[in-house]
């Protein structure tokens, strides 16, 4: 394997900047994640708006955001990844900011565009492993129901 780029090795920091709330909440301490989340918040609105052209850090953002119950922040985001990255340009990628938009809306409690994305995403070859059971490993808790 060749080195990592510097780009690609920022854009593995700003995932891994968001590991700590992820151990929290995989240790069963919901409470311990929240702080943790609002401490990578500024990190995360940062890289999403010095690279407004990149969808990882949208998708993140948007990702976060709905952890944190910023419901229209969140759908915002996730929703502008997807429009950066559509399938029809990118056939892996694509799908996994779909993936994420989906587990917002999850999360959102929105419950008709949920079941929406996910049946069209289940026909989708590059998002064969994409279910609501994964949303909620992904997640590391249950979607909101409404």
């Amino acid at each position: 394997m060749g080195a990592e780029t510097p780009h690609e090795h920022s854009r593995a920091g700003e995932q891994a900047a968001g590991f700590p709330a992820c151990l929290a909440v995989a240790k069963g301490a919901r409470e311990e994640a929240r702080p943790l989340r609002e401490e990578i918040k500024p990190l995360y609105e940062s890289k999403a708006r010095d690279q407004p052209d990149d969808p990882l850090f949208h998708s993140l953002l948007g990702k976060l955001y709905a952890l944190l119950g910023q419901k229209e922040d969140a759908i915002r985001e996730a929703r502008r990844a997807v429009a950066l990255c559509p399938e029809n340009k990118d056939a892996i990628a694509g799908p996994l900011h779909q993936a994420r938009l989906a587990f917002v809306y999850a999360q959102t409690g929105e419950v008709e565009e949920t079941g929406t994305l996910l049946s069209r995403l289940r026909t989708t070859p590059a998002a064969d492993d994409i279910s609501l059971a994964r949303l909620r490993l992904r997640g590391h808790g249950h979607p909101r129901r409404t």
